[in-house]
């Protein structure tokens, strides 16, 4: 309906205007597209009715209009501006796999600080422990791989790794160095080189 269009809108608006003023975007305009998305109901009770995916200067929200609510939709709209912000920072094509644990990460880490919220069932798939283990288990060779076979295996699950196992070790990665350096603004996190987040908490560990 009409209305339910404008309180969307008014919702998108809302988390743009907070993301940005926590981390600003180097380039704007950015443009917004919204599709209606009517999942089953495991994935709909999962992404509390929203999905999205960012992408250059987009970012593309599926929104099922019986479930979601203004949070997940705010709360969703912050994670996917952390990204979009990062790609401009790391502008490469094909990241190595660590590098997509710890963008994973650091929009979880953002989205809670920004626009609060539980921690998000694909971050918390490993405990912290879990985590720490199952990355010393990559040696430096793996963690460097790209593609998107061991990006699906290690994030979507497969014989070896949990599902969402890279979002929970990337969770957990992001939320050691942001307690390691707490005086730091979410655009100096941001431009931070990957590596040198990896190294900094692996030093500590």
């Amino acid at each position: 309906s009409t209305a339910q269009k404008r309180v969307i809108g008014k919702n998108i608006l809302s988390a743009v205007k907070k993301s940005n003023k926590a981390l600003p975007h180097p380039d704007l305009p950015i443009f917004i597209f919204v599709y209606p998305w009517f999942p089953n109901i495991k994935d709909r009770t999962l992404f509390r009715g929203v999905n999205a995916f960012a992408a250059y200067y987009t970012l593309h929200l599926f929104i099922n209009p019986n479930s979601y609510t203004g949070d997940s939709l705010q709360q969703t709209v912050a994670h996917e501006w952390n990204h979009l912000v990062f790609y401009r920072h790391h502008i490469k094509q094909n990241y190595p796999l660590y590098t997509h644990m710890i963008m994973e990460g650091l929009a979880e880490i953002f989205r809670e600080e920004i626009m609060g919220g539980d921690i998000s069932p694909w971050v918390s798939a490993l405990t912290r422990k879990e985590a720490e283990t199952k990355l010393k288990s990559f040696n430096p060779k793996q963690l460097a791989r790209k593609g998107m076979k061991i990006y699906r295996e290690v994030f979507f699950g497969s014989r070896k790794y949990k599902r969402w196992t890279g979002y929970s070790i990337g969770y957990w990665l992001a939320k050691e160095f942001r307690k390691l350096n707490p005086k730091l603004s979410w655009e100096e996190i941001v431009k931070t080189k990957p590596e040198d987040i990896l190294k900094s908490v692996k030093n500590r560990a």
